[in-house]
């Protein structure tokens, strides 16, 4: 279903990847080069626990999180 989401993005010629990682995103997001993870949030209360941990992936690896 996100292969399919993104293809759009890929066919306007965005270097979209979209891939399956056993361990830390972050550590994910560094071995494929990517600048950015993409997140969805669900309530409030994911803003927070994802804030903070966005924070310290960006202040270890320098990923940026979107949500």
């Amino acid at each position: 279903m996100i292969d399919a989401a993104v293809e759009p993005l890929r066919a306007s010629g965005a270097d979209v990847r979209v891939a399956a990682f056993a361990g830390l995103a972050v550590d994910a997001a560094r071995e494929l080069g990517a600048d950015f993870i993409v997140k969805g949030l669900r309530t409030s209360g994911d803003f927070e626990v994802e804030q903070q941990m966005a924070h310290t992936n960006h202040v270890v690896s320098g990923v940026r999180t979107v949500y």
